[in-house]
């Protein structure tokens, strides 16, 4: 049976896997929070253009994040996990994956739309 501290700590680590991995899925089906209804009401080539600067803003974003999470790994190795006695750069690890996974996703997401344009 596990302790009290095992659940904890794994469950923590488990959400924040989940989250990560989650945001670039969320990202390819629309599922961030937008502005539809400022979008909805631009011409079509302004629209465009508005979603290309946003996805391009959420690249850089996850370029940074994505170096700070590989630069974040190194100290983490060194230290520990309590109630799971593992080492805390296994829950750090979330964040480099996570949005190597998001970069991923919104430049997909940009040649879609930047193919949709044609």
């Amino acid at each position: 049976m596990c302790s009290i501290y095992v659940t904890n700590a794994l469950s923590r680590l488990l959400l924040v896997w989940f989250f990560m991995l989650g945001a670039g899925i969320a990202m390819r089906h629309g599922a961030h929070v937008g502005f539809e209804l400022l979008l909805s009401k631009m011409p079509p080539a302004r629209r465009r253009f508005t979603v290309q600067v946003g996805l391009l803003c959420g690249a850089a974003f996850s370029l940074q994040m994505l170096y700070a999470g590989i630069a974040a790994l190194g100290p983490a190795w060194r230290q520990t996990e309590p109630g799971l006695d593992i080492p805390l750069a296994w829950p750090i690890l979330a964040i480099p994956v996570g949005f190597a996974f998001l970069l991923y996703h919104i430049v997909v997401v940009m040649y879609l739309e930047a193919k949709a344009k044609r």
